[in-house]
């Protein structure tokens, strides 16, 4: 496909891991340990007398948690893939590089206001009341070329949308739809 076309365009960005993902990733790390000592103290401590059920749950007792954690590790190493298609914008979320969820699909030329997230003039469009449901696929608040876009979805009511813009994406919305983007002054060179 060619590389300057407007009906195709590709990007990606990682999700900067917060406090809380490191917390996640922590709870899962301690679980599995936590779960064994647990299950062996629990017949110590009550006086029961379980040293042959313990036998046979050992292999439960040790793999169970360590499967949950494996499992449940990878949703909290995402990318949002950020794709445009013949005047569509696509958001998915990739998995620990294993597997891929389509997201939301929005027309460009059905958004509402494309900015910046840091331009003042355009703030109350990103915070107004009617807005019923509000997504963040940037890779992080504080990312430079964070932009947001506000429309009408079928399914959720008014959206508000953020994600990281380059050059060339934001030069396609305005391909798209010129009245709403608002690209930042250095795009325009």
């Amino acid at each position: 496909m060619d590389p300057n076309s407007p009906n195709y365009y590709e990007f990606s960005a990682t999700r900067k891991p917060t406090i809380q993902t490191k917390l996640k990733k922590l709870g899962l790390l301690l679980m599995p340990p936590v779960f064994v000592v647990a299950c062996l103290a629990i017949p110590g401590i009550t006086g029961i007398n379980m040293s042959r059920a313990i036998l046979f749950m050992t292999p439960l007792i040790i793999f169970a948690p360590s499967i949950t954690s494996l499992y449940l590790w990878r949703f909290l190493n995402i990318d949002y893939e950020y794709i445009i298609v013949a005047g569509e914008m696509r958001f998915a979320a990739v998995y620990s590089s294993k597997s891929r969820k389509e997201l939301l699909v929005v027309k460009i030329s059905e958004m509402q206001r494309i900015a910046p997230t840091d331009d003042k003039k355009y703030a109350d469009h990103q915070h107004a009341e009617d807005i019923t449901k509000t997504f963040d696929f940037s890779s992080d608040p504080g990312y430079t070329d964070r932009y947001f876009f506000t429309a009408q979805h079928q399914k959720y009511g008014k959206i508000c949308v953020y994600f990281n813009a380059s050059q060339k994406m934001v030069q396609i919305m305005r391909f798209y739809n010129a009245s709403a983007t608002v690209p930042k002054a250095f795009y325009l060179v």
